[in-house]
């Protein structure tokens, strides 16, 4: 008797990584089925409210109690802005 038939006499094997790889396909299979019977998204755009409208104003208070300034235009608190009140914060 050789080595391999005398480690698996009377042991159970149970090819783990063949069941997880085979379910794996089937989860993907799935996937694909339902991916491919869809329409596609083009077809319906969905409605937004906030499309086209201006952000709403932040107001508030840092975290040392200071007011936060208002913005001047979009985009006006640029990183190197926000940088410093968090330095001057901390």
């Amino acid at each position: 008797m050789t080595t391999t038939e005398a480690d698996h006499e009377g042991v159970a094997t149970t090819h783990t990584a063949r069941w997880v790889a085979v379910a794996i396909l089937v989860i993907a299979a799935g996937l694909i089925a339902v991916l491919a019977t869809r329409p596609p998204a083009l077809t319906a755009a969905a409605q937004n409210p906030l499309v086209n409208h201006p952000a709403p104003t932040i107001e508030g208070v840092t975290l040392d109690g200071t007011p936060v300034p208002p913005a001047s235009g979009p985009g006006s608190l640029r990183r190197d802005q926000l940088r410093r009140q968090l330095v001057r914060a901390v």
